[in-house]
């Protein structure tokens, strides 16, 4: 399941790029800029949240 969600991430960002052709760059940058929002929520979950690192099970 996890090696089929990385293939299906890359063709997605494949027809990206196709799309980014067709209705040129803009969208696709707001896409990944969008994108980078989750950024700060994973760092605050995985080393500020968890304090010793690990995971609570």
């Amino acid at each position: 399941m996890l090696l089929l969600g990385g293939l299906l991430s890359y063709v997605n960002l494949a027809l990206m790029g196709l799309g980014a052709d067709v209705w040129s760059a803009g969208p696709l940058k707001a896409g990944f800029d969008f994108a980078t929002l989750i950024v700060p929520i994973f760092i605050y979950r995985h080393y500020i949240q968890v304090k010793d690192g690990r995971a609570q099970i």
